[in-house]
């Protein structure tokens, strides 16, 4: 049987997993999922942009967001639960340099 990754090489049969991929293919480094393109329409990114402010958050690990501040004002931020401390000392929560923030904005 070929290895079910290259398709070149003998598979390698193990007892207690089965079949594995050939030595070869189980010695390439691991390929991280998160650095592979993504495939979506032009549509779909630009209704990200569009619709980026609907799914704001309130918090980011306890922090209040002041974007989320910004986008619907104090009453609402009072609503869910701010103090009015928080709302006065609010921080932006999210940056550049956080994972997947405008990841493909």
């Amino acid at each position: 049987m070929k290895c079910i990754n290259c398709h070149k090489r003998e598979a390698q049969k193990h007892e207690r997993f089965g079949i594995l991929p050939c030595k070869e293919c189980q010695n390439k480094p691991y390929r991280n999922a998160r650095k592979l393109p993504e495939f979506t329409t032009a549509e779909i990114k630009q209704e990200r942009k569009e619709y980026a402010e609907d799914i704001e958050q309130p918090f980011r690990k306890g922090e209040p967001n002041k974007r989320y501040i910004e986008i619907y004002g104090k009453e609402r931020a009072k609503e869910v639960g701010m103090s009015d401390y928080e709302i006065e000392h609010a921080k932006y929560v999210y940056s550049a340099d956080d994972e997947y923030y405008d990841r493909n904005l």
